[in-house]
């Protein structure tokens, strides 16, 4: 598995904020995660690409737990780092943060978040995604992140990737 960051790059384990909190997502959240992801499924299925089937009407408490385990362990490898976006008490999941490895040219690193349906009509998404915007930037040794479907449009995220390495 290749590691994102090296070996001696402290890896934030918290971002705190008024609006929200970032901890790295784990087991311990499963019940306010799948609770976001369910209430917020249709707008999710565009996050990673144009029309994911990810997540399923049918996702299951499981299924998510399955999803939140293989989050936690690639965390704990470096090779991905999943980020859970709490509300100030920490007591509801308003939605996710991801850094994932990339094959694309001239990039570091892939990003992706969203926000739970309500947090979104309430503005939180642009608020977030600043948010870490900035923090790729003070605190993360990344220099060019990729935030396919945001900055860079689907279309040409999708011939970006097809001209890259193969994984």
């Amino acid at each position: 598995m290749t590691k994102l960051v090296p070996d001696d790059f402290e890896v934030p384990l918290e971002l705190n904020l008024p609006a929200f909190i970032l901890r790295p997502l784990t087991v311990e959240h499963l019940e306010i995660d799948y609770e976001a992801v369910m209430s917020s499924k249709t707008r999710l299925r565009q996050v990673f690409c144009v029309d994911d089937d990810w997540p399923s009407d049918q996702l299951t408490l499981e299924e998510d737990r399955g999803h939140l385990i293989w989050h936690e362990d690639e965390f704990k490898q470096r090779s991905s780092f999943t980020y859970t976006v709490l509300s100030p008490s920490g007591s509801r999941c308003l939605g996710a943060v991801y850094f994932f490895s990339t094959q694309v040219a001239g990039y570091d690193v892939e990003a992706y978040l969203w926000v739970r349906d309500d947090e979104f009509l309430n503005g939180i998404d642009p608020i977030l995604y600043n948010t870490v915007k900035d923090w790729l930037k003070t605190s993360w040794p990344f220099r060019n992140p990729a935030f396919p479907g945001r900055d860079i449009p689907w279309k040409d995220w999708t011939g970006k990737r097809l001209q890259g390495p193969e994984p």
